[in-house]
Parts: C-alpha cells; sequence; structure tokens
C-alpha cells in the first residue's frame, strides 16, 4: 500500500473509529467554524441587481438630463474570502472602464458597446476586501453597465460601499453627469466622501411612518454583571417595553423602567403607538448598555424599526423572521433608518453554504456526531443547515423587493438538481431526526414543488439538463440519481406522499435503462440526448451516486412495491461491480476496472458503506461483501487519512465527456476535497457498525 501522502512529512492517522472520526471531524470543525449571518444596512437609494446577480447602473435613469460625452463613475468594493480566482460578468453600450485596486482590468470594445452583450472578465483581487472604481462615458447607445459575479450561485460575491462614511454597507456609490473627467486616476482605499457621491449616508433615526401608527424598535441589552438598570425612552408615543420577550414597563410620551438584569445579552422591544408621521424616539440604559444585535456589521446607532405591528416582535430580534405588514399578504423586515433595510449576508468560506458536496459533508459529519455520541457535532450540522433554511422566506420576499436575496443563493433560482436535491435531503433529516423546526416543511414544500414542476423531463417523466447553451446541453448523468433521490425518498416519507415515492422509483429504473452496462454490471457516466448515445466511461464516482441513492430507496421502500424487486436487483448488480473491481489493496478506482486509473477514496467510500448497509439489510451476503467493507474501510484509514485528519485521493468536481483519457488524466485529486470527506465519514462508520465495533 502505498498512501497519497507518502511523500509528504504527514503519517497515517492512527487509533480506532471512533478516533479516526474524533480527528477528521476536529479538523473539519476547526478549519470551518460555526458563524451566524452578517447583517448590513442596505439603502433603497441604489442600484438594483437582476436575477442573474448582475448590478444594473443605469445612469440614464439616474441621470435623464445627461448630456453625449458626459462622465458618471461608481464605486465599491468587493471581498474575496476563497483562494479562487474571481470571474465576473461584465457588459455596457457605453464607453466603460473597470479599475480593481487602481489597476484597469477591462475597457468596452466598440463591437460589444454596440452589442450590449456580457462578457466574463477575470479579475486579479486579492484575499479580503477589493476596490473596483468604473469610469463611463455617454454615447448614442447609452449610459451604464452591468457587474456581478458569472458563478452567482456557486461563488456569490458581495459588493460594498467603500467609503469612510458608509464603508461595507451593501451597494455601491456613484455620481454625475460631469462634462469633464474629473478623476483621471481611480479612487482607491477608503476616502472621504465628497458631496457629489450618493446616495449618502442614511440616517439611523426612526424612518417616516407612512400612515402606519404602530410600530417597534428593537434592539440588545447588555449587562457586564447581574446589575439594576434603568431604561428610560422617549417618543411622540404610547410605548410599551419588552425585554425577552415579557412586558416590563408602559408609558405615554416617556417611559422609565427599573430592571433587574441578569448578566448576559438580553432582547429588547419597544412597541410604540403613535398619531404623528413624524415619530421621534430616543431611549437609554443606565448600569448596562443598548447595542445592536452582534451579527451586525457597520450599522450605524442602537436601534432598528418594523414598520409592523406583529406581536412577534416583542420577543426582539430574529434574522431570519418575516413580519406582516398592514395589508393582507405584505411583508417587512427590519429596517436600519429612513429608507435602509438590514439584510443578512452569507459571508464565510463553506459554513452556511448550500451545495451538493456541503449536503454529503453534513451526511457525514452527522453520521460522525451519532456514532459518536457527540451533541457539539450534531449541533454544528444542525446550526449550518439552519443558516441556509431559516432565512429562505426572507430571501424569495428580498427577491421581489431588491430583485436580488443575499442570502440562500441556489434555493431562490433553482435551475437544476444540483441546487436543492442532496443539501436539502439533509435538511429534512434534521427534521426528522433533531429539530422539527416547523421552517424546514416550508422548504421541504419549496424544493418538491421544483421537482415536480421546475426540474426538466423527458416524456417518460425522467430528470435530464436542458442548460441551453452549455456542454452539458441535453444530457442525462449519473449524478443527478443522488442530486434527486435522497430529497424525494425522505420528502415521501415525511409527508405521506406515494406519488413522490413512486416518481423517485420510477428515475432510477429510467436512468438504469439509459446508462446501465450490464456486461459490467456498471453505469456509464452519461448520456447525450443530442447524439442519442451512452457514454461507456464507468467514472466510480458517478457509479457511486446512483449505488448510495439505491441504499437511501431501499431503506424505506415498501417491499410491497410493485418495482422493490427491480429496485433491489438493481442495487445487487452495481453492488456486484463495485466488489469485483477492488484491488489488491482495498481500493476502488477513478475509472471502475480500469487499474490504470488512480486509487480514488469518494468511490471507495461509497462502495464500503453501500456493502455494509446492503448486508445489515438483508440485501446482500455477508460472503465477499463483508470482507469487502472491512478491506475498503481499512484500506481508506491506511491510504487516504492523515494524522491531521486530512482526506486524501478525492477526485475534483467532474464535467463530462465520452473521453476515458478525461476521467483518468485531467480529473485530479484535491486535498480535503468536499466531494468526498463526508463519505469517507459514512463509509468508518457503517462498516463499525457492521462489524460492531466499540
Amino acid at each position: 500500500m502505498r498512501p497519497y501522502f507518502l511523500n509528504s512529512d504527514k503519517k497515517p492517522v492512527s487509533g480506532n473509529t471512533k478516533q479516526i472520526l474524533r480527528t477528521v471531524v476536529d479538523r473539519y470543525m476547526k478549519e470551518y467554524p460555526a458563524a451566524p449571518l452578517s447583517s448590513r444596512a442596505y439603502t433603497m437609494d441604489g442600484f438594483r441587481r437582476d436575477k442573474s446577480g448582475c448590478f444594473d447602473v443605469d445612469f440614464d435613469k439616474m441621470f435623464p438630463d445627461a448630456q453625449e460625452g458626459d462622465y458618471a463613475y461608481a464605486y465599491a468594493q468587493f471581498r474575496i474570502i476563497r483562494e479562487i480566482a474571481p470571474v465576473f460578468n461584465f457588459g455596457s453600450t457605453a464607453s466603460t472602464e473597470v479599475y480593481v485596486n487602481g489597476e484597469r482590468v477591462t475597457k468596452t470594445m466598440i463591437n460589444e458597446e454596440w452589442s450590449g452583450g456580457n462578457r466574463a472578465i477575470d479579475v486579479p483581487a486579492q484575499l479580503g476586501y477589493n476596490t473596483i472604481f468604473v469610469k463611463c462615458k455617454k454615447d448614442g447607445l447609452g449610459f451604464g453597465f452591468r457587474f456581478g459575479s458569472q458563478k452567482h450561485k456557486a461563488n456569490p460575491i458581495e459588493f460594498y460601499k467603500a467609503f469612510e462614511e458608509n464603508a461595507e454597507e451593501l451597494g455601491w456609490n456613484y455620481c454625475g453627469p460631469f462634462k469633464e473627467d474629473i478623476y483621471p486616476e481611480p479612487l482607491t482605499g477608503n476616502p472621504s466622501m465628497e458631496e457629489h457621491w450618493l446616495p449618502r449616508p442614511y440616517n439611523p433615526a426612526m424612518p417616516n411612518i407612512k400612515g402606519h401608527h404602530e410600530m417597534y424598535a428593537v434592539s440588545t441589552l447588555v449587562a457586564d454583571t447581574d446589575n439594576a438598570v434603568t431604561f428610560c425612552a422617549q417618543a411622540d408615543a404610547e410605548m410599551e417595553l419588552y425585554i425577552d420577550g415579557e412586558l416590563q414597563g408602559k408609558g405615554n410620551q416617556k417611559l422609565v423602567a427599573d430592571l433587574n438584569v441578569r448578566k448576559g445579552t438580553h432582547a429588547v422591544a419597544v412597541r410604540l403607538f403613535h398619531k404623528a408621521a413624524d415619530c421621534t424616539f430616543t431611549a437609554s440604559a443606565e448600569g448596562a448598555k443598548l447595542a445592536l444585535p452582534s451579527c451586525t456589521k457597520n450599522v450605524k446607532g442602537q436601534w432598528l424599526y418594523l414598520d409592523s405591528k406583529d406581536e412577534r416582535a416583542k420577543k426582539g430580534f430574529d434574522q431570519y423572521q418575516l413580519y406582516d405588514g398592514y395589508e393582507s399578504g405584505e411583508k417587512t423586515h427590519y429596517m436600519c433608518g429612513e429608507n435602509t433595510y438590514l439584510r443578512p449576508v452569507l459571508e464565510t468560506e463553506r459554513f452556511g453554504r448550500i451545495d451538493y458536496p456541503n449536503g454529503v459533508t453534513l451526511y457525514g459529519l452527522r453520521e460522525a456526531g451519532k456514532y459518536l455520541q457527540d451533541e457539539e457535532v450534531m449541533k454544528y450540522v444542525h446550526d449550518h443547515l439552519e443558516v441556509c433554511y431559516g432565512p429562505l422566506e426572507l430571501g424569495l420576499w428580498e427577491m421581489e423587493k431588491f430583485g436580488w436575496g443575499c442570502v440562500a443563493y441556489r434555493l431562490l433560482r433553482m435551475n437544476m438538481l444540483n441546487d436543492c436535491g442532496s443539501f436539502c435531503a439533509m435538511v429534512l433529516e434534521d427534521y426528522m431526526e433533531y429539530s422539527r423546526d416547523e421552517r424546514i416543511l416550508f422548504l421541504a414544500e419549496h424544493v418538491a414543488d421544483y421537482i415536480r414542476h421546475g426540474q426538466e423531463r423527458l416524456e417518460n417523466g425522467m430528470f435530464y439538463r436542458e442548460v441551453p447553451g452549455l456542454y452539458q446541453e441535453l444530457t442525462i448523468w449519473a449524478d443527478d440519481v443522488y442530486m434527486s433521490i435522497p430529497f424525494m425518498v425522505r420528502y415521501a416519507q415525511l409527508m405521506g406522499d406515494t406519488a413522490m415515492m413512486d416518481d423517485a422509483v420510477n428515475q432510477l429504473l429510467c436512468y438504469k435503462e439509459k446508462l446501465f452496462m450490464p456486461e459490467h454490471n456498471l453505469l456509464g457516466h452519461v448520456y447525450s440526448l443530442r447524439y442519442g448515445r451512452r457514454s461507456n466511461v464507468p467514472w466510480g464516482r458517478g457509479n457511486g451516486w446512483v449505488l448510495i441513492s439505491l441504499t437511501e430507496m431501499l431503506r424505506v421502500l415498501p417491499k410491497e412495491h410493485k418495482h422493490y424487486g427491480d429496485i433491489e436487483l438493481f442495487f445487487r448488480q452495481l453492488a456486484e461491480g463495485f466488489l469485483k473491481d477492488m484491488d489488491s489493496d482495498g481500493m476502488l478506482h477513478q475509472v471502475l476496472g480500469d487499474m490504470d486509473s488512480f486509487q480514488e477514496a469518494s468511490a471507495t467510500a461509497m462502495g464500503s458503506f453501500s456493502f455494509a448497509r446492503g448486508i445489515q439489510m438483508g440485501i446482500l451476503p455477508e460472503a465477499g461483501y463483508k470482507e469487502g467493507a472491512k478491506r475498503t474501510a481499512e484500506a481508506l484509514k491506511k491510504l487516504c487519512i492523515d494524522e491531521e485528519g486530512n482526506i486524501y485521493g478525492v477526485c475534483r468536481g467532474s464535467g463530462c465527456s465520452f473521453r476515458r483519457d478525461y476521467y483518468k488524466n485531467h480529473l485530479i485529486c484535491l486535498l480535503n476535497d468536499v466531494h468526498g470527506m463526508g463519505l469517507v465519514l459514512i463509509a468508518l462508520v457503517d462498516v463499525a457498525r457492521l462489524l460492531e465495533e466499540n
């Protein structure tokens, strides 16, 4: 056996299964610690993002009296949190120059000004904040530009104001029109804001109430010790004070409440009943301090405001909550001041992100947490999921109100199964086994509706990828079995929805018809609808997605189902294909059966725990498969995990090809690739359960 890390200074992991699980889990949780969403101010006086994630910087709209030859400018900063070179979409019908960190990265050419289309530009950005300065000159075709992250779902990039007075608020500053180029040199850093830049810094005072006569002011009360606190508020209104949801005092024009406050942070809500449209509100706390919730970043003042009479606000700040407005169906969220909303933003590298590899990673972490009986790991998984499903309804509202949601990106604009199935299967698992959070049911229906009515299907109901204009146009991928089946079977189980279960069964049988190679008991990776043919390359992880999806199905499919025997046969055939293609080390390869291709950890893990599950379900015989499960698990420990809990030998995310060479020589292994870590954890847990390890 030659471990992947043989030529490094790392040693193989040691210890029993529980110790190895602990090493891997601790490494991951330390590298990607739990963190809440950030919340930032967003002024409505700026430019909107469209549903593709691009800002539509329309100077014609902002400056309708501008003349041909006039200049306008936009300035912002963006933050890079991963070591990935960002790619942006850029387009303009005017003469436009784009500068990043003071260096020009692109300018429009005559032909693209004429067409007005977007193009991709690579930007030499650095980790942390980068400035972007755009200079635009009006011509006869238009005045403005479009700019945004090209991979707005996979790698969303937020834009923040960059001037000293409003740094790190969401959006751009802009100015114009000018007859001359007043910025021959681009702006960089966080300069002081000049009078001609818009929008001006917002006023954090209580906003105009638009004729409504009830609203809430919300903050937190922070006490360094157990203490007596005197809270005092003044407003042109009757007031009620709530601390941690409990009524603590009332007043008209003035409210004074003497409180006994425990050490820590407490939710504060002041309910205001007023008549004047320009009601003012001030408050202070002697013996403690008033502060905005800790998740707020660069937000002014000490209070947030709700233009609502929704009594849920008595409990204080809830980052994800949408509140009822004054008209039927109307919703609202917190404001920071006049015409300025508080918006949640995901600003972590991996924690809280929605994608299918993270779904598999969380699956592995949860299985490890259960096996280790570690509540901290279970809570970590739940907290990651909650950051994703909690603000879903808020994100959908943001899409309507602002043109773009800053959270739950993939679930706001689903257009392929990768966006939802794998990850949201874990959300349903969280509901059934851990939290019973009712917000998950909203997500469940949202995703189920997409699978039923939004995902492209052939006449027989089979999923396929339409994706016009992309290399994968009109294809069927083995991967999409896992991108759908785990969610579908959990949804069917949770909701008692037999139609969804029947749909899932039909998908598996249709995929077998299109991709199965009976002479090998394996699947080709893809099928091209354009050419009417199947790839005959049995990519390891592609086969593994189907194999583990079959175990997910067989766990819950009633044996009385008319196709149960067909599903069980499919599983046994594919398991046989995996077993026969193990090498002498106990590993499976990148291309199954091709020993010249590299040993691959994720496919090995998929085979390992599928063997173990098959035996435990009474579908696979112990003869051959028990030894296969044991050998693959031992190979993963000895060859693919080092002493620090790093995972080696996992193929990076794949495209599709009919060329065997693509899978063998162009797809490489990446250290700690998220496509594999969760699978390795599940394999170690399931094999340990099979072998009844302590």
